[in-house]
């Protein structure tokens, strides 16, 4: 019986599933969607942040996130 628990799972291979969609046009023109209704400082939540797809480059632009996700091994990821 494996011991890793479907948590640990799903944050050890969704990096690896989604890599191909982390730094590719969609996700570009996704945070371009978002900051077009922004000023800067804005405070975003981003609710079921997982690895921090969204959440790492909004910071990196200047504005104020909160993540939250429920999963506690993706959190590990952002960490």
């Amino acid at each position: 019986m494996n011991s890793i628990s479907p948590e640990k799972k799903t944050a050890k291979y969704y990096d690896i599933v989604y890599a191909d969609r982390m730094n590719d046009d969609l996700a570009q023109e996704e945070l371009h969607l978002i900051t077009s209704y922004l000023t800067k400082p804005a405070s975003i939540i981003d609710i079921g942040c997982g690895s921090g797809r969204h959440l790492i480059p909004l910071s990196q632009l200047g504005y104020h996130v909160l993540g939250i996700e429920p999963l506690k091994s993706m959190v590990q990821i952002i960490q």
